[in-house]
């Protein structure tokens, strides 16, 4: 891992200002950092409650990391301070959710059934609900819909032309 990333910081951050060079390194930590809370819910065998999940998961699935790297695409086309606003903040949060909420639903049965995950959204509802896999998977598919149409009302009324 430490080898992986070592790599990718060298092939990276050449073209990153030294704001974004330490957006990256920001968004590295944050990831790798939650993979520790998961291991640590792991030998608690504890399932987070749906707000501590959906916040971590963002981190746990990298996408920090994956914005900060679409954004060196950009160059320096867009002020670093558009990045740091509430709308854009709200629209990253929004496409993450959406993206991790749809990787949870998809791998489901993978992950619980074949590799003991503790960590998916299915899961955290069944068990934070008390209630069968249909039932979680209606509630995250509703959950998933709210955050796409709230990065559409985003992009369509609050950010700026």
């Amino acid at each position: 891992m430490e080898s992986s990333l070592a790599e990718l910081w060298l092939r990276t951050v050449p073209d990153m200002s030294t704001a974004g060079q330490e957006q990256f390194r920001d968004a590295i930590l944050a990831m790798t950092g939650s993979w520790l809370w998961e291991l640590a819910n792991h030998r608690e065998h504890r399932i987070p409650d749906p707000v501590d999940y959906v916040e971590m998961r963002r981190k746990t699935f990298g996408s920090d990391l994956t914005m900060s790297l679409c954004r060196l695409a950009h160059g320096r086309l867009l002020p670093p301070a558009i990045y740091r606003t509430r709308t854009m903040r709200a629209i990253d949060d929004s496409a993450a959710d959406v993206a991790c909420m749809t990787n949870d639903l998809f791998s489901y049965q993978k992950e619980i059934q074949f590799e003991g995950e503790l960590h998916n959204c299915v899961l955290v509802v069944e068990h934070f609900f008390d209630c069968s896999k249909e039932q979680a998977v209606a509630v995250v598919n509703d959950l998933m819909g709210a955050r796409l149409r709230q990065f559409e009302h985003l992009c369509a009324a609050e950010l700026p032309s």
